[in-house]
């Protein structure tokens, strides 16, 4: 990229009307580090920092407009998420290791999976954890380079909050005059970088027809999780079916809210209690925050 193409990329962002291929081209020259980003061009290495200058060649962008081109160098190196919607109660996570490795090894064989209960509409079984446990721990990872959307398909429409998380988080614009699958589908077909994998999480679906029509097209980048009390969804999803925590896994859930030396004092009693619970993962946390206020059970 000579310094003449990178001046009219970054007139193209002051001005918001940057293209698929602008992106492309500058996250093949962009090297970031921390707040510090270096464009390769062909005349030299371009810096841009925080509360500087962009200076190519003889042009000098100034530091309003070098702010603007920072922010979006900075979007644009950073994955694309919305996890900050969803919350963990959870302190310690516990007892889903190997189903945690399962997921991943499903994910990437099979591009659908479906986390589901062993019983059919069981609830608090840890099914939205494991998603928001997997989806933080693989952010932390780069394992889906081109995004981690999550979608609470009870919140709104499902299609609504795709579109709404490839305008504002992938600066993806598709034709207002389009039908909102149209427009979706101009974003899958749009969705940066080509060549990286993207994760969509769909939480608690309770049927099928309420996804099916926006769901991404079946190709090995698009990797779609979702959550279900449903026993049995639909074809095109391979199952990951949870059961309730084994006992040892329950009381260390258990010694993470109430502390080791309290059970340690009762333990018939602590082993009780997650019998009395079923060993469910919501209800043993639910019950556990109440007895951290209480001095005995």
């Amino acid at each position: 990229m000579n310094s003449e193409e990178l001046n009219a990329i970054f007139w193209r962002i002051l001005g918001g009307n940057q293209t698929n291929s602008d992106i492309a081209a500058l996250r093949d020259v962009l090297i970031s580090t921390g707040n510090q980003y270096v464009v390769q061009s062909g005349s030299g290495n371009i810096n841009i920092g925080q509360g500087h200058d962009i200076n190519i060649e003889n042009y000098t962008f100034n530091l309003p407009e070098a702010e603007i081109i920072r922010k979006f160098l900075e979007k644009l190196t950073t994955i694309p998420h919305n996890l900050a919607r969803v919350r963990s109660g959870v302190v310690n996570f516990v007892g889903r290791e190997k189903q945690l490795k399962d997921l991943h090894q499903q994910l990437q064989e099979k591009e659908r999976i479906a986390i589901t209960a062993v019983v059919s509409g069981m609830a608090g079984v840890g099914k939205t954890e494991l998603a928001i446990q997997y989806a933080q721990h693989q952010k932390q990872q780069s394992t889906y380079p081109a995004g981690i959307c999550w979608i609470q398909v009870q919140e709104s429409n499902p299609g609504l909050q795709l579109l709404s998380f490839a305008k504002s988080q992938l600066n993806l614009n598709p034709r207002k005059d389009l039908e909102l699958l149209d427009q979706l589908d101009h974003c899958w077909s749009q969705w940066p970088p080509l060549d990286g994998d993207v994760l969509i999480i769909l939480d608690d679906v309770r049927n099928y027809e309420e996804i099916k029509g926006y769901l991404p097209p079946q190709e090995s980048r698009f990797k779609v999780l979702i959550t279900t009390r449903k026993y049995w969804l639909s074809e095109s999803f391979e199952q990951l079916r949870l059961e309730v925590l084994d006992e040892q896994a329950a009381l260390e859930l258990l010694t993470s809210f109430i502390g080791k030396s309290r059970l340690e004092k009762e333990p018939v009693a602590a082993s009780q209690l997650c019998n009395d619970l079923g060993y469910l993962p919501l209800g043993l946390e639910l019950v556990a925050r109440f007895l951290k206020r209480r001095s005995h059970w």
